[in-house]
């Protein structure tokens, strides 16, 4: 059980430490959430046509 709880632990260690990550603009966890100034991610559109309806015919 020890041993279990230490692997759970270092997993997330490397993951919010060591992985950087695409949506954190390839920063850490830690290191988004120590920024003094946070720059939003913005992502472009697929398509214009969502929502749209298109004919079968």
């Amino acid at each position: 059980m020890q041993c279990r709880k230490k692997l759970v632990a270092d997993v997330i260690k490397i993951y919010n430490e060591k992985r950087p990550h695409f949506s954190n603009h390839f920063l850490t966890p830690k290191q988004m959430h120590t920024q003094q100034e946070l720059v939003p991610k913005l992502y472009k559109r697929k398509s214009d046509t969502v929502g749209k309806t298109v004919p079968l015919d």
